[in-house]
């Protein structure tokens, strides 16, 4: 979340696309001031370093004057702004807004008497609406609500637990958009929308335009659920992955509150409605930038405006897990702009499940908007509001490498999820989605560390199994798709991680149309516990020029795995860093640390882990 500044005498934040018209002396042309202009600029054009004067006649949007009083200048980045109030603050330029009677915020300053614009989209074909739905379907879809779902999510996405992608263990350790790091983080959210069957785009943008990094790449994720009759009516829950630790050197951010919250609480919603059709459609949002300036949910905005999407209304979730005295949430709108009334029925309903499916939860509605992603969509005159625990403003860890998940309390997280969970079902009448059958018996069990996986196919389909366990996200097992005329068939997988006690699995189908299913039911398995740590027999042994040494633990932990002499003499350090839990290999190639070839012989591979060590012979060969 960026920092929040009061703005209720300028109404709105700093925007990609804002723009400012001035009228020249002796011309009649328009001049629109543009923010990261595209490339086919025309030649008329005075050059501001990171904004432009275009020349233009369209007039677009409508005009909002600096108040009364005040007056707007061009500053160059470079110039000390402290205590002045940014409109918008670009890589190398910066508006600024100042009193009249004051000095201009610096030498490098140019004054601009010109009254503000704001471009917008066309008012929503039609504003948000309750729709009918089964009671029972809702409170099913509520109660899917998981706190420790919520928490492994949170955990993963701020660092605190590693997680397997594309069949390898990893960790967020940064999301820090100026860093290249977070990247993985929206690899990581693309990949566990998609296992949960929606339909998952990128939106890349740089960020020119914005504060600490500009030019740096990023992208939001859209996770999309087309509905069914009003298809072409959105419903947006958003909320921003990235993260930032003013006290770390522009990393290490862990984001816990900031926005880990946020964002696990899409994953979270993204699981419940799952197995669900919605009449409208539904795009989860995780947007990128918006530390830099709202970044990334401008983006999106822009493109609606370009795809000519039909945003009924958006929700956003920004801090949603950690709180002070008050047990409390902010429903935050705006009312100024044409779809005040819009915005504020839609406020209503929120409010109104958060008594109905959290009613622990408190709530205040408040009309100041500021300062996170939900800006972009109201100057848009898109119905949005955000949600934010009430006292995020006395959060100490906020924006610190300290914003860590034992700072949360996640039944706050759950409350919220339950409640937009709620909000969703009545306004976009879900129903449980019709499954075909395709396949019956399927099963599993456990062979030792073994799982062998069978079901028969009663319909031309092609298969896919995940495999699931805390930790992780659904991970495809099946090399590739399975192809049945009908007929039985049998998997096995052991792949299993060594740390994993149960794992759960899922078998797929895809059809013809490319409709993918999930055919309940998904199937847990309990595996037999290894030791605490396993160190594998070299691979091969004896060995002539280099082995495979492997071994696993079972939690994170600091390792060493060394070779030694006959002699007990160390020979070469292959391994001393923290490790997270897992099957690791490393290859000895027969040399000692100094890089020289070692005398063939008996040698000692031993691994020293946090509960004791364990040991394998092997041997060098001519």
């Amino acid at each position: 979340m960026k920092p929040r500044m009061n703005i209720r005498t300028l109404r709105w934040t700093p925007a990609l696309i804002l723009m400012l018209i001035a009228f020249p002396t002796g011309t009649r042309a328009a001049w629109n001031l543009v923010i990261s202009p595209e490339t086919d600029l025309p030649a008329d054009t005075r050059d501001f370093g990171d904004f432009a004067l275009v020349d233009s006649a369209r007039r677009l949007g409508t005009p909002l004057v600096a108040p009364a009083g005040h007056a707007l200048y061009l500053v160059s980045n470079d110039a000390d702004l402290s205590g002045h109030r940014f409109l918008f603050e670009g890589a190398r330029m910066s508006i600024v807004i100042e009193s009249l009677g004051a000095s201009p915020p610096s030498a490098r300053s140019e004054r601009l008497d010109l009254p503000l614009h704001r471009p917008h989209l066309a008012r929503p074909k039609r504003a948000v609406t309750q729709i009918p739905v089964d009671a029972e379907v809702k409170w099913q879809l509520v109660d899917r609500a998981s706190q420790s779902l919520f928490e492994q999510r949170v955990r993963e996405l701020s660092g605190e637990l590693s997680f397997e992608l594309d069949g390898v263990t990893q960790t967020v350790d940064d999301r820090n958009t100026c860093r290249d790091e977070h990247l993985l983080a929206a690899l990581y959210l693309e990949d566990r929308f998609e296992a949960l069957g929606w339909l998952v785009s990128r939106q890349a943008f740089d960020m020119t335009g914005g504060t600490f990094c500009p030019g740096t790449g990023t992208r939001n994720i859209v996770a999309k659920r087309p509905g069914t009759t009003l298809a072409d009516e959105i419903i947006v829950v958003g909320a921003h992955y990235d993260s930032i630790a003013i006290d770390g050197d522009r990393g290490p951010a862990p984001g816990a509150e900031d926005n880990a919250s946020g964002t696990a609480a899409l994953l979270v919603l993204a699981e419940i409605f799952r197995h669900y059709e919605m009449k409208r459609t539904v795009h989860l949002v995780a947007f990128g930038g918006e530390e830099q300036g709202l970044l990334g949910s401008f983006r999106y905005v822009q493109q609606a405006a370009a795809n000519g999407w039909n945003i009924n209304g958006a929700i956003i979730l920004d801090m949603v897990s950690a709180h002070g005295p008050n047990y409390r949430i902010d429903i935050e709108g705006e009312d100024n702009i044409p779809a005040a009334a819009d915005l504020a029925a839609f406020m209503q309903i929120m409010d109104d499940n958060v008594n109905d499916a959290s009613p622990n939860l408190g709530t205040v509605q408040t009309f100041n908007s500021f300062g996170s992603d939900h800006v972009p969509f109201q100057m848009s005159n898109i119905p949005a509001f955000l949600l934010i625990e009430s006292d995020w403003a006395s959060y100490a860890p906020y924006h610190t490498v300290g914003d860590t998940f034992d700072k949360l309390d996640t039944t706050l997280g759950l409350d919220v999820i339950r409640a937009v969970a709620s909000t969703l079902a009545e306004t976009t009448g879900p129903t449980p989605r019709s499954v075909p059958v395709l396949a019956q018996g399927f099963e599993a069990r456990a062979i030792d560390r073994t799982v062998r996986l069978r079901w028969r196919a009663i319909a031309d389909a092609r298969f896919f199994v995940t495999r699931e366990f805390s930790g992780s996200a659904p991970h495809e097992i099946t090399p590739r798709a399975i192809v049945s005329d009908t007929g039985n068939f049998e998997l096995f997988d052991s792949e299993v991680p060594a740390h994993v006690s149960r794992a759960s699995y899922q078998l797929w189908a895809e059809q013809g149309d490319g409709t993918r299913s999930a055919l309940e039911p998904r199937i847990e398995v309990t595996l037999p516990v290894l030791p605490t740590a396993r160190l594998h027999a070299p691979r091969p042994n004896p060995f002539n020029p280099t082995t495979l040494l492997s071994f696993d633990i079972a939690q994170t932990q600091q390792v060493e795995l060394a070779i030694f002499d006959a002699s007990g003499r160390l020979v070469r350090q292959l391994w001393d860093h923290q490790t997270p839990a897992g099957r690791h290999s490393v290859t000895w190639n027969g040399k000692d640390d100094r890089g020289q070839r070692v005398a063939s012989g008996a040698y000692t591979a031993r691994l020293v882990h946090g509960e004791g060590q364990l040991t394998q012979k092997l041997v060098l060969v001519e």
